[in-house]
């Protein structure tokens, strides 16, 4: 009786899993083949420029001419690209080039949709479940329009190195892990820190045993003061810029104070929520042993790494750490909650489900371990940032436990089809950007078809209307997703079970 069903289901399983891959694949393919191109730079866009320089002599610009701080962390993708063309005796011109990251892309997105079957099976997510992170991954304005859009950049790379990290920590595989943590140095700024985090605090079995409620409200302390100091740069940021023109970003000053609020108690609300446990078991075990063996390896190899990146670079960073602080600290506060509408916009209604699940959502993620805890903590403080492409490498274990904490809601497949249908009409893949020249002014049309998806640059009045777009579908999703169903239906069904039931018994 129990052998039955299995052997019916591994089929289902693997054409689901062929089924995924494929599908991605063809988002990647086709969206890459039949979507317009950014005219910028030749085809190369803004920091597409320095990407294509290297990848179209690489020696010379890795080796041979100086290299800063901040690009030898992007130098990965390139290298690939370089030495992909030449290994096919493809000539090393700007088409090519262009054409050679975008098959990386694709590449990447393919591997992406791999890495996400075996996840939804270590989460053992339903087969709607499946199809809802398929959309949340790839049915985005990330991947659907920018990754195609825009080609020469390091973004995809980094989301499919982010999915195999997360692969490997599910999984228990540390070398692995660590080796892709390598990788990811060189490939996007945060991947390393990443990595870090998940191999110095292992998935551990059996974890929601030892999770009880934080003692001495200890969450809401650490989140009152991530709010603090979140608030004390924004007033360091006002009184530094009384006129504020800086980065092409001019806040709306009447409701800046406003924007303070709220970015303040957004990031107190999510981060009490997410480190809402008693740590003393996680305190404990770092004075085991085994941890501090397992810490002088890792932090070791993030050393070697570190010192590899800085023998190589020959130049200091064109983005000091304290510069981006203050880049952060800007774009959080630009208008009031343009990050969270900038990362909706971006990434699509899984942020909106994740608001709505929030508060399971952060029991599986500290269920599952320290290290998905400490890394989401870390993406959701970069969150902050209003360009929402700098925290993609940590979109696939976002997504994958706010569809994990969907699966109590049963939800239909009317359901999962209109989630999917809002997904796409996020993603822009319908919306021509290329109408008319770039005026070289990212708050004036036509460039605002471009730029009105990232938060710095977003226009007052695209602001407003996105934003109430974005309210009119979340209220959608909760209609259709959320609210309480009637139980007239159920209990007219329960009547009937239990007749049949006397009858039978009758019998």
């Amino acid at each position: 009786m129990m052998t039955e069903p299995r052997l019916r289901l591994i089929p289902n399983c693997f054409t689901q899993d062929r089924l995924v891959i494929l599908a991605a694949f063809l988002v990647g393919t086709l969206g890459y083949v039949l979507a317009e191109k950014i005219s910028i730079g030749g085809g190369f866009g803004w920091d597409g420029v320095t990407y294509g320089e290297l990848a179209r002599d690489f020696y010379r610009e890795a080796y041979v001419n100086s290299i800063d701080a901040y690009r030898v962390q992007r130098i990965a993708p390139p290298f690939l690209v370089h030495y992909g063309l030449r290994l096919f005796g493809l000539s090393l011109s700007d088409a090519n080039i262009i054409h050679g990251f975008g098959a990386l892309n694709i590449i990447c997105v393919t591997l992406l949709a791999w890495c996400w079957n075996r996840i939804a099976r270590e989460l053992k997510l339903s087969s709607g479940g499946v199809w809802l992170g398929f959309c949340g991954l790839f049915l985005n304005y990330a991947v659907s329009k920018n990754g195609t859009y825009y080609p020469v950049l390091t973004d995809i790379p980094a989301m499919a190195i982010g999915g195999a990290m997360l692969v490997c920590y599910l999984e228990s595989h540390r070398i692995p892990l660590l080796m892709l943590a390598g990788i990811g140095a060189f490939t996007w700024p945060t991947l390393l820190g990443q990595g870090v985090l998940l191999a110095l605090f292992p998935r551990e079995p059996g974890r929601s045993s030892h999770l009880t409620k934080a003692t001495w409200h200890l969450n809401s302390v650490v989140a009152g003061l991530a709010a603090y100091y979140l608030v004390m740069l924004d007033i360091g940021i006002i009184k530094l810029l009384p006129t504020t023109v800086w980065s092409g970003v001019t806040p709306m000053r009447s409701v800046i104070w406003l924007s303070v609020a709220v970015a303040a108690v957004f990031l107190f609300q999510v981060v009490s929520r997410l480190l809402d446990w008693n740590w003393q078991h996680d305190i404990q075990k770092c004075f085991q042993f085994s941890f501090w063996t397992n810490a002088l390896l890792v932090l070791g190899f993030a050393i070697a790494v570190k010192f590899i990146q800085a023998t190589w670079a020959t130049k200091p960073s064109i983005l000091a750490p304290q510069t981006y602080l203050l880049l952060i600290g800007l774009w959080t506060i630009a208008k009031p909650g343009v990050f969270l509408l900038a990362q909706i916009l971006y990434y699509g209604p899984c942020i909106i489900l994740g608001m709505f699940l929030w508060k399971p959502t952060s029991q599986q993620i500290r269920e599952t371990g320290l290290g998905l805890t400490l890394i989401l903590l870390f993406g959701i403080s970069l969150g902050m940032d209003s360009e929402s492409r700098h925290v993609i490498n940590f979109l696939p274990a976002f997504v994958a436990f706010v569809v994990k904490a969907t699966e109590p809601q049963r939800w239909t497949t009317r359901q999962y089809a209109f989630l999917a249908i809002l997904s796409l009409v996020f993603s822009k893949c319908w919306l021509t950007i290329n109408a008319g020249p770039m005026v070289g002014n990212a708050f004036a049309w036509p460039d605002q078809r471009f730029m009105m998806t990232f938060g710095p640059y977003m226009s007052d009045e695209m602001y407003l209307w996105q934003g109430a777009i974005v309210l009119v579908a979340s209220a959608a999703i909760y209609l259709v997703c959320f609210r309480p169903r009637s139980t007239q239906g159920n209990v007219g069904i329960s009547d009937d079970l239990e007749r049949r039931k006397r009858e039978a018994s009758h019998a």
